[in-house]
C-alpha cells in the first residue's frame, strides 16, 4: 500500500489476557499506537505488524521483569484498508469471515497439538501435555447420581486440550516470560489480505 491508502483504514483488535490483565490492557493501550507510527505501516503492513508485535513483546516483558508479573495475552486483529482486509493473530484465538451466508476461517491459531508448533516447542526444550475433558460447563455443580443428568452427559463428548510444559494451552503469546523460550522464537505466520472482489 502507499501512503495514499493509509488516509482511510479501520483497526480493530481483541487481547484476551491470562494470568492477570495486565497484558491484555496493556497491548489494547498500546499495540496500535506503535503499530501506527511504524516507518512500514503505509507501505508494508505485514512487516509493520510482525515488527510491532515483537516490539510490543519485548517492551511488554520487560515490565514483567521490572514488577514481577508474569501476565500474557492473545491478539487477534483486523486492518481494513480500501477493499483488502488483513488480519493478524497471536495464540488460539480464531477469527471467522462470515461472506453470502458462508463461514471461512481468517487463521490457524497457535495450540501446542498444532504439529509445526509442537515441533516448535520440544525444539525449545519445552514439553507438551494432553489431557481429556468433558466439554461440559459447570459440571462441577451438576447432581451426578441423577439419572437425568447421567443420561445428558453420555452425549457430552471428551475434548482433547495440548498445553505447554503442563501449564498453558496455547504456543505464542505476547507477555508470558515463563513460557519465551518455547513461544516467540520465530515469525509469526498469521497474515492474510482478503480483497473485497475474492470469491
Amino acid at each position: 500500500f502507499y501512503k495514499e491508502s493509509c488516509k482511510s483504514q479501520g483497526y480493530y483488535a481483541v487481547f484476551d489476557g491470562h494470568c492477570g490483565n495486565q497484558a491484555a490492557i496493556f497491548c489494547s493501550n498500546e499495540f496500535h499506537r506503535i503499530l501506527f507510527k511504524h516507518p512500514l505501516f503505509c507501505s508494508d503492513l505485514q512487516s509493520a505488524i510482525l515488527e510491532t508485535c515483537k516490539k510490543v513483546d519485548d517492551i511488554f516483558l520487560k515490565i514483567c521483569r521490572a514488577k514481577n508479573i508474569n501476565a500474557g495475552t492473545t491478539a487477534l486483529g483486523a486492518i481494513i484498508r480500501q477493499n483488502s482486509l488483513t488480519v493478524f493473530g497471536i495464540g488460539e484465538c480464531q477469527a471467522v469471515l462470515s461472506r453470502y451466508k458462508s463461514a471461512m476461517n481468517m487463521n490457524k491459531p497457535h495450540k501446542p497439538g498444532r504439529p509445526d508448533e509442537t515441533k516448535r516447542v520440544l525444539d525449545a526444550n519445552g514439553w507438551i501435555t494432553e489431557e481429556k475433558e468433558l466439554y461440559m460447563g459447570r459440571l462441577h455443580r451438576m447432581d451426578l447420581s441423577d439419572p437425568l443428568i447421567v443420561d445428558k452427559a453420555k452425549d457430552v463428548k471428551w475434548v482433547t486440550i495440548n498445553r505447554v510444559c503442563v501449564e498453558i494451552a496455547l504456543s505464542r503469546s505476547i507477555g508470558d516470560p515463563d513460557y519465551q523460550g518455547f513461544m516467540c522464537d520465530d515469525p509469526f505466520k498469521t497474515f492474510f489480505s482478503w480483497p473485497a472482489n475474492q470469491n
